[in-house]
């Protein structure tokens, strides 16, 4: 590894509204995953029309086909009546009659963002003339299928027509088409027909329906305030009354009626209750929900409160020593959690803020409740601009930068006493850049507080100009769009990230650069000391990764986390394919890959420039393989020696034949540019450091080499022998081969020609490169179980056990229904242990409490091997394996989750085996 010297990657996504996936509820204090493809654990984000996506994005219908670039022109047949009562404005839910009608006639006059923002509207799921709503009955699409709101089923109902009636209710007032407004309206009125003594709870229900009860009250709102010729089609008195009866009232007052959930939890309840108290002008509704939102003074459980206060809080002690912070800082509590929840907890504070902004609504400046006192503030400006202070070093971290964090309190009881902490930043999806969905803030304090937020909020104004992720279009003044075109993002090709803006400097030597024409590209000057950049939003499930570059030479990037190198070839100065595969033992996983910190190397003079990184390469992409040895290739030698080496490829699938080089060339070596072969005789002793490059048509590959060349033959065969540690057992079979081919060596030093003796050499270095130890050792002398066995239900994540971060660990779905996981050694190898080391996941110790070990030669038939059990412990604790145990072998290791207290994860982050490996006993 290159030392200080990294790099980081980004992937870009379109997917900008936060929706909460299986949340926990905190008395198990659960952990979930978030997912962009609504897969993994469930869906964390939807697009949504409150933002802008590229104008290249294509969407399909599902519902009423549209043609690619068959768009409904936009009309201003429909009008809008603003009315006020019982000071609340209408339409208010975050759309006010100034922003529609702004946004409306910026794209009648086919100004961006507004335009392209109408365009991806009109073609998305759900904005389709044909739709109807999936709760509506087969006998009477009058009437819902169910009206008993109960179950995660129902849920996805709510979801799924949620988004058909606010698409549908916009389309309407962009094209005045009464299709649109008729079908608003059937699903509407289908959910205003449910039965208020049929809501029951049901697990995380207050999560996933507030971003729901939003969006369907904003539909309400602007059929309820905009014109229509039909009178069919009038909102009524009668439907305000049924749509807050039957859908707004249980709805908050089933899931949306507390205030003591976990961190962000409160948030999600909150938005969906601000905008039901808006639609039926509660004023005590809101007011408490404001308040909720800015302090939570009664909050149960101050350290879970998800208010800006406690959220966003102004940390001025550390809370695992006491001391105090000679300056208080601002940190996002939830980011020693993880980074998905961190990522809502700020997208929730925009998101309701723009709500009370909407509202006009302003409060008071320490109590956080609603005001209309000279010294008022809004909810930006509360806390002296809190949120953006949040939203700043959220970004710090998220881009790559170092990032301090003083431990704070994550749970207290009702008097303020810690009972938890939050000890460091977790790791967890640090990178993700689509959890960047603020951009409100940045057209507030840009346009409305003519700040230059550069310098107020440096952090948060880099990621903007990175933003992968939309802007709020519907939501932008007719001054905030001077931007106009630039807030238009083009998408990089299918599976691949622009490397240009998916990155963060860390170092001198790296420059983004823009050509007239458009295209754009990473400039890096690695210079004699090397740069280090980071890369973000590179999460894959690929094995294999393709970098688009040109080179002026060759050069060499150190992943932090990789094994190994990425080698890059001289391309002189044209753009090709590189390839890096991924080892066994290597992630690029939704948790941990979407962050790659890099350092790269390269001679004096040379330049690197970046264009794509591509997550899932075509195979025409895919480089060509050389047929000997990997990125790294050494060898042992002496003077004299009439060394041979083959560098060829595999065929290429297609293209021109390959064409080879070497730099620097050792002085007198020779390389066939056709074949690949290499021969050298060296004259003196020295270390020869080279790279080997392969350039077939659009693709390339490269191979570091080394060859040491010794004084003479003996010197060389020490040298090479002096690899194999007298202190360790290795396997018999390694050691054998190691043996022979030392022995065949030797025999050869004197009275053989060069042509006979160096290949006998060069297998003795195969043989020393080959050998395996008996027991594979960690750093701290325990066994690397990560080289010496395998688990099929953890796969490439057994690694994440022995990284020395409590923060990485197989997700508890991979333990299956027995909470367990198996280590096979395989048939030639048995282990012994005499105790274990086990550690579960930062903030979430209790998923290993009641952890036990089995072994077994069949994978049917287990043994205990401790009869005790891990218990509830921050740090990692050691169970001795029972006497009679110790002393015998087994092929099968189980590590079973006895679950204890009703906690059904089971989620170790570190696992240290002490024992030893042995070789099985054959049968004569």
């Amino acid at each position: 590894m290159l030392a200080g010297s990294w790099v980081l990657l980004m992937m870009p996504s379109v997917m900008t509204r936060r929706r909460p996936i299986a949340q926990p509820s905190p008395g198990n204090k659960r952990v979930i995953g978030f997912s962009k493809s609504l897969l993994l654990v469930g869906g964390l984000f939807f697009g949504s029309t409150d933002y802008l996506m590229s104008s290249e994005t294509s969407f399909t219908s599902q519902t009423s086909p549209i043609v690619r670039g068959e768009v409904p022109p936009v009309t201003d047949k429909v009008s809008i009546r603003e009315t006020m009562t019982n000071g609340f404005i209408h339409p208010g839910i975050g759309l006010t009659k100034e922003l529609l009608e702004n946004a409306r006639a910026k794209a009648m006059e086919s100004e961006e963002p507004w335009s392209s923002g109408y365009r991806n509207l009109a073609l998305e799921p759900g904005s389709g003339r044909g739709v109807k709503a999936r709760n509506q009955s087969a006998n009477n699409p009058a009437l819902p299928e169910s009206d008993a709101f109960n179950s995660q089923g129902m849920e996805s109902r709510f979801r799924e027509d949620e988004g058909k009636a606010y698409r549908q209710a916009l389309m309407y007032f962009f094209t005045g088409d009464e299709a649109y407004r008729a079908n608003a309206l059937a699903i509407l009125r289908v959910w205003s027909r449910m039965d208020p003594a049929k809501y029951k709870t049901y697990p995380d229900a207050h999560i996933h329906t507030g971003y729901e009860l939003k969006d369907m009250t904003t539909a309400a709102e602007i059929l309820r305030f905009t014109s229509c010729r039909n009178p069919d089609l009038y909102w009524t008195d009668q439907d305000t009354a049924n749509f807050s009866e039957n859908l707004i009232k249980p709805l908050i007052a089933n899931y949306m009626n507390q205030n003591g959930w976990f961190m962000n939890q409160n948030d999600f309840p909150i938005i969906g209750s601000l905008s039901g108290f808006i639609f039926m002008n509660d004023r005590a509704g809101y007011d408490q929900r404001v308040e909720w939102f800015t302090v939570n003074r009664t909050a149960p459980n101050p350290g879970w409160s998800g208010s800006i206060k406690q959220l966003a809080r102004l940390v001025d002690s550390n809370a695992q020593t006491g001391k105090k912070q000679e300056k208080p800082v601002v940190q996002l509590a939830e980011m020693g959690r993880d980074q998905a929840h961190a990522g809502c907890d700020t997208g929730l504070f925009v998101d309701i803020s723009s709500l009370m902004m909407a509202q006009k609504t302003k409060v008071d400046p320490l109590t956080g409740q609603p005001s209309s006192a000279p010294d008022a503030v809004g909810p930006f400006e509360f806390l002296n601009d809190r949120i953006l202070a949040a939203a700043d070093y959220f970004c710090r971290y998220m881009l790559g930068y170092e990032t301090p964090w003083i431990p704070l309190v994550s749970s207290t009881d009702r008097n303020g006493k810690a009972l938890d902490v939050y000890p460091r930043l977790s790791d967890q999806y640090r990178g993700d850049i689509s959890r960047f969905g603020i951009w409100d803030l940045y057209f507030y304090y840009k346009y409305q507080r003519g700040l230059d937020l550069a310098k107020v909020a440096p952090y948060f104004y880099e990621a903007y100009t990175k933003r992968v992720t939309p802007v709020p279009w519907l939501r932008l003044t007719a001054d905030e769009g001077v931007e106009g075109g630039t807030l238009v993002l083009k998408k990089p090709p299918s599976d691949a990230i622009a490397v240009e803006r998916n990155n963060t400097p860390l170092s001198k030597g790296v420059t983004s650069v823009t050509e007239p024409e458009g295209a754009t590209y990473l400039h890096i000057v690695p210079g004699s000391e090397g740069v280090r950049l980071a890369l973000l939003q590179t999460e894959t499930t690929s094995r294999n990764v393709v970098l688009r570059l040109r080179t002026t030479g060759t050069a060499r990037m150190e992943m932090k986390g990789f094994q190994k190198p990425w080698i890059f070839p001289d391309t002189h100065g044209q753009w090709r394919y590189v390839t890096y595969s991924l080892g066994d033992l290597e992630n690029l996983d939704h948790f941990y890959g979407n962050i790659v910190f890099c350092g790269i190397q390269g001679p004096p003079g040379c330049s690197i420039d970046f264009n794509l990184f591509y997550l899932k390469p075509d195979a025409s992409m895919l480089a060509p393989s050389f047929k000997q040895g990997g990125p790294l290739c050494t060898l042992t030698a002496y003077v004299g020696a009439p060394i041979q080496m083959d560098f060829s490829v595999t065929d290429p699938a297609c293209g021109p034949p390959p064409v080879y080089a070497a730099e620097p060339q050792p002085e007198g070596a020779s390389l066939d540019p056709k074949t690949g072969a290499f021969s050298w005789k060296p004259t003196r002793a020295g270390k020869s450091g080279f790279i080997v490059s392969v350039l077939s048509g659009e693709n390339a590959a490269a191979q570091s080499v080394e060859i040491s060349v010794e004084a003479d033959r003996q010197t060389a065969l020490r040298a090479v022998a002096a690899r194999c540690d007298t202190n360790t057992v290795y396997t018999k079979v390694s050691r054998s081969n190691f043996d022979a081919a030392l022995k065949n060596a030797s025999e050869a030093l004197l009275g053989s020609v060069d042509d006979v003796f160096l290949p006998l050499l060069m297998r003795v270095e195969e043989a020393v490169g080959a050998l395996e130890p008996i027991t594979p050792r960690l750093n701290d002398g325990t066994m690397d179980f990560t080289r010496c066995a395998v688990s099929k239900e953890m796969g490439n994540k057994i690694a994440l056990l022995a990284d020395g971060n409590p923060d990485t660990f197989p997700i508890y779905q991979l333990s299956g229904r027995d909470h367990a996981y198996v280590f096979d050694f395989g048939p030639d190898y048995r282990f012994s242990v005499e105790a274990f080391t086990v550690l579960g996941r930062l903030n979430f110790e209790n998923r290993v409490e009641g952890t036990t070990f089995f072994g077994s030669n069949d994978g049917r038939t287990w043994t205990r091997l401790t009869s005790g059990t891990i218990g509830l412990t921050k740090v990692p604790q050691r169970i001795e394996v029972d006497s009679t145990q110790k002393v015998m072998k087994y092929r099968y290791l189980q590590m079973k989750h006895l679950a204890v207290h009703g906690q059904k994860h089971f989620e170790p982050s570190e696992l240290r085996i002490f024992g030893q490996r042995h070789e099985a006993e054959r049968a004569p």
